[in-house]
C-alpha cells in the first residue's frame, strides 16, 4: 500500500496517486482500494440525486447497513464504509478520471461529513493567511487563486477548502499541489511558464497546472477572509453580516448526505464558530481580464487593512 498525505490525513491506497504529496508513515486515517469494475447504469433505489443543470443526473447516493454508495453514472461508483472508500469504476473510464473523481469530489464530501468544515472553494495563502474564494462551479474560483499565486501568493487547495480548529482559529489544511482551469481561463490569465498541465479528466477540457512554477504552500494556514464571489460591472469587496456569512457557507458546504440531520447540525454549527473568527465577504468578479484584476486589487488591498475577525 502507498501513503500519500490530504488536508492533515495520511490516505493509504492501493493504486498510485501521482496528485499527491507521499507521507511517510504507513498507517493511514483512510484506505483506498480498487477494486472490480462494474456497469455504473442506475439503479432507481437512490436517495438523494445531484443534477447538471440540463437536468441530467451527475450523482446518486444510497446508504445502507453503515456503508455509503456513490456513483457517477457511467463513470464509476464508490463504495464507503468507515474508514475505506472501494472504488469501482466503469468500462473503458481511464484510470485519470477516477482520481479527479475520488480526490476533487468524494474525499472531501467523506471529510466534510465526519470529521471537518470543508467548503467548495479555492484558497492561496497571502501575507501570512489564507484568503479563500467561495461559489459555485464556474464563478471563477480557480481562476483567482491562479491570478493571485502568478502575483506572488501560495496556492493552498483547489475547489476543496478542509477547515479545522484551534480554539478559536479556523486553519486551512493543504490538499494538494495543482490548479484546474478551462482553456478560457488559461487564455486570461497566460499561466505557468514551464509548469506541468495535464487532463484532469477525459470528459472536460479543463486541465491541471502543477510544477514548481505553480507555488504551494504544505504548510496549514490561518483562515483569516472568504470571499463569495459574485458576477458584476465593477469590482468590488463587502463584507457580510454574521447570518449571511453562516448561510453563504451552508450553501457551499460539501459534504455526502445532506438529509443527515446529525451532519446538518454540526455543519451548522462549524459554520456558526467559522464565521465568528473569519471575515466573510461579498467580492465582485466581473468579467474579463481587466475586471480580474481590479478584483485581485480589492483582495490585497483588503487583505492587507483587515485583520480578519468580524466586528461586534
Amino acid at each position: 500500500m502507498r501513503a500519500y498525505r490530504y488536508a492533515g490525513f495520511t490516505l493509504t491506497s492501493s493504486v498510485a496517486l501521482p496528485e499527491l504529496p507521499p507521507a511517510p508513515r504507513r498507517t493511514g486515517d483512510v484506505r483506498i482500494v480498487m477494486s472490480g469494475r462494474r456497469s455504473c447504469a442506475s439503479r432507481g433505489a437512490w436517495e438523494h440525486r445531484w443534477r447538471f443543470p440540463s437536468g441530467r443526473v451527475r450523482l446518486n447516493l444510497a446508504s445502507a447497513g453503515g456503508r455509503r454508495l456513490l456513483q457517477f453514472p457511467g463513470l464509476c461508483e464508490f463504495e464507503i464504509e468507515r474508514d475505506t472508500i472501494s472504488c469501482h469504476p466503469a468500462a473503458d473510464v481511464p484510470p485519470i478520471t477516477v482520481r479527479h473523481l475520488l480526490l476533487d469530489q468524494v474525499l472531501p464530501a467523506l471529510l466534510g461529513s465526519d470529521r471537518r468544515l470543508v467548503l467548495h472553494a479555492s484558497a492561496v495563502v497571502l501575507d501570512g493567511s489564507a484568503a479563500a474564494f467561495l461559489g459555485a462551479a464556474g464563478t471563477g474560483k480557480s481562476t483567482i487563486a491562479a491570478a493571485l499565486a502568478l502575483d506572488g501568493a501560495s496556492t493552498l487547495t483547489d475547489d476543496a477548502l478542509v477547515i479545522r480548529f484551534a480554539g478559536r482559529r479556523a486553519l486551512a489544511d493543504p490538499t494538494y499541489p495543482g490548479i484546474r482551469l478551462w482553456p478560457s481561463s488559461r487564455r486570461l490569465l497566460g499561466v505557468w511558464a514551464r509548469a506541468r498541465h495535464r487532463p484532469v479528466a477525459h470528459y472536460t477540457t479543463k486541465q491541471r497546472w502543477s510544477g514548481s512554477p505553480v507555488r504551494f504552500s504544505g504548510t496549514p494556514a490561518r483562515v483569516r477572509h472568504v470571499f463569495l464571489l459574485t458576477p458584476g460591472k465593477a469590482a468590488g469587496v463587502r463584507l457580510l453580516s454574521g447570518r449571511m456569512a453562516i448561510m453563504a457557507m451552508l450553501r457551499h458546504m460539501m459534504m455526502l448526505d445532506v438529509h443527515d440531520g446529525d451532519a446538518g447540525r454540526r455543519g451548522l454549527e462549524l459554520a456558526g464558530r467559522a464565521a465568528s473568527g473569519i471575515a466573510v465577504c461579498r467580492l465582485v468578479l466581473p468579467r474579463g481580464a481587466a475586471g480580474l484584476a481590479a478584483a485581485c486589487a480589492q483582495v490585497r488591498d483588503y487583505v492587507g487593512r483587515s485583520t480578519g475577525v468580524p466586528a461586534g
